[in-house]
């Protein structure tokens, strides 16, 4: 149902593949549970370590304490590449860590402690109101429902309160000793190389883009909220969201496929924020249910979350029903971290990240797992749910399958970055060497949607070879086909052929996606120019600032002369 609908195939089969992975996860611990080949405790020791890795990982980034370099957006990211996405991770486990809170004693108990408190800490300076939010709700969940229906464990609560006081004041107190060290007046050389490398780091990032080639991508995350204000990110994702309903409004039952929401968005552009200037792209809504309506329609937004209610409902049952008051517990865990899920995905994106949905999926599992045991035990039996084991061959079938399709999609991603460094080198022979290693036919677009087909359209059109670089320009506009790049790209080709009308025509297409983007305004005017069309050249002239461009300045006067020539002659033509 999902694919049927898809604008873009390809990137519907990815999503669709890799969400069945939850399923078959899902499944397996079911089964691990109900067989009692999982012993709870330990699954949330083996999660708590490894929350307690991540922490250390995000306060060595935030602090650089060490190792740094790791490749990601604004700092601490730890190894998500996004600090959202870092911030939300911890925040899925806390449940986990808060059930060890309660459940352990002696020196087990203390390990429990300090990774809550390295775990609170970290979710402080992801500095992300989404994990904030849902963090808070995580905790006031948990410590409501024990305090009113699990008496026994009321005196541990005061401990879990303390705990997240305690994490939250012991970040703080390292936040602020990190901001003395920082300003203090002399620095050590070593500090100075370390800032000096910094700056050199950052330098390429605002270089400007060749008028001749489109601008580079990049994602609208968090690293963009610490540049604008708070109040420009709301206004940013209400303006999303805005365009979304359009989407709904085209394809209300089946939506335009899964993945593909980010091809589909800039068709429904409402426009004043920062995306007009054509530097940036939106890769996703910042928010799942708006995602998963908009990509799947009302039939697969029911189906998914009806789910979501359904285990829910499980869980309730096992937390109402139950007499262990060690199954109460769990249950409060369980059901705590549905609602930090719940939240987090109302501002945030934990659908993108395996790590998010396998927690999620672990929690679901054990949910449904727990209502069997306790509440209709006839489901299943002492060793776990009976199949045929014919069901072995399509599962290790489809991992097969998507064994395959993740390393398709690493070869794609992999050559295409090869590519654009060899475009940086100017070497376009290298970079169609890349694009023929890297095309799929079941991966198109990289996360910021854009086709290898741009690569090589743009490396044929360099080397003169325009027929080709026009059927590469055309397969990557099928592939994206709202896309500011891959229209910039095709409307060059077609000024280099001196197709000035078609140029003019696909630029203008360009400019409804991002209209203050000056790449395409200066490719414009000069199509203009081309086509002796004075006029429309120097008005196009006023949309940005050409003052100070020898090139356009230029411009400015031959298109003032002609236009002046242009009016005499019609001026005696009427005489």
């Amino acid at each position: 149902i999902a694919i049927y609908s898809s604008t873009n195939i390809g990137e519907s089969t990815y999503e669709v593949s890799r969400n069945f992975l939850n399923l078959l996860l899902l499944f397996t611990v079911v089964h691990a549970v109900l067989s009692e080949k999982i012993n709870v405790i330990v699954l949330c020791r083996w999660i708590a370590l490894a929350a307690l890795v991540h922490s250390f990982i995000g306060f060595d980034e935030n602090f650089s304490w060490g190792f740094t370099k790791f490749p990601g957006g604004a700092s601490p990211h730890g190894l998500m590449a996004n600090r959202n996405l870092f911030g939300s991770a911890q925040a899925l486990v806390l449940p986990f860590v808060i059930y060890l809170l309660y459940r352990d004693k002696g020196l087990a108990r203390i390990f429990s402690t300090f990774t809550a408190m390295c775990v609170v800490g970290s979710i402080y300076i992801s500095q992300t109101r989404a994990a904030y939010i849902s963090t808070t709700l995580l905790v006031i969940a948990c410590a409501v429902l024990v305090l009113l229906f699990i008496p026994e464990f009321r005196k541990r609560t005061l401990v879990l309160g303390a705990t997240v006081i305690a994490g939250l004041l012991m970040i703080l107190g390292l936040v602020k000793f990190d901001e003395m060290l920082k300003y203090r007046p002399k620095k050590s050389t070593r500090q100075s190389e370390r800032v000096i490398s910094k700056k050199e780091t950052k330098l390429p990032e605002k270089q400007a883009p060749e008028a001749d080639d489109s601008e580079s991508v990049i994602d609208l995350g968090t690293e963009l909220e610490s540049i604008i204000g708070n109040s420009e990110s709301v206004k940013e994702r209400l303006v999303v969201w805005s365009e979304s309903i359009g989407i709904i409004k085209d394809n209300p039952l089946l939506g335009v496929g899964p993945g593909n929401w980010k091809v589909t968005v800039p068709k429904y552009r409402i426009g004043g924020i920062r995306n007009d200037y054509g530097k940036i792209v939106r890769i996703r809504p910042h928010n799942i249910y708006v995602q998963i309506v908009t990509e799947n329609g009302f039939i697969g937004f029911l189906l998914y979350y009806g789910c979501w209610v359904l285990i829910l409902i499980c869980a309730i049952k096992v937390f109402l029903q139950s007499k262990e008051q060690e199954t109460k517990l769990f249950m409060v865990m369980l059901m705590a971290g549905f609602l930090a899920f719940a939240s987090d995905g109302f501002f945030s994106f934990p659908l993108e990240r395996y790590e998010h949905t396998m927690f999620i999926h672990f929690m679901m599992a054990l949910a449904i797992a727990f209502y069997i045991k306790h509440i209709d035990p006839t489901t299943g039996n002492k060793g776990g749910w009976k199949y045929s084991r014919l069901l072995v061959i399509p599962v290790l079938g489809f991992l097969g399958w998507n064994i395959f399709l993740g390393m398709e999609r690493h070869t794609f991603e992999y050559h295409m970055n090869r590519a654009k460094v060899y475009q940086k080198r100017k070497d376009n022979e290298k970079i169609l060497v890349e694009v023929e290693a890297g095309k799929s036919k079941y991966i198109s677009l990289d996360p910021n949607k854009d086709p290898l087909e741009i690569q090589s359209a743009m490396a044929l059109k360099n080397l003169k070879r325009y027929d080709e670089a026009l059927v590469e320009a055309e397969q990557a506009l099928a592939y994206s086909p709202h896309s500011t790049r891959n229209l910039n790209t095709l409307g060059t080709i077609y000024t280099e052929t001196k197709q000035y009308e078609k140029a003019i025509g696909t630029y203008k297409k360009a400019l409804f996606y991002a209209p203050k983007y000056d790449v395409t305004l200066k490719n414009l005017t000069l199509n203009y120019l081309y086509a002796k069309k004075y006029d429309s050249c120097l008005y196009t002239l006023t949309k940005f600032e050409y003052k100070g461009d020898e090139m356009f300045e230029k411009v400015f006067r031959s298109a003032t002369y002609y236009q002046e020539k242009q009016a005499k002659e019609e001026a005696s033509q009427d005489k």
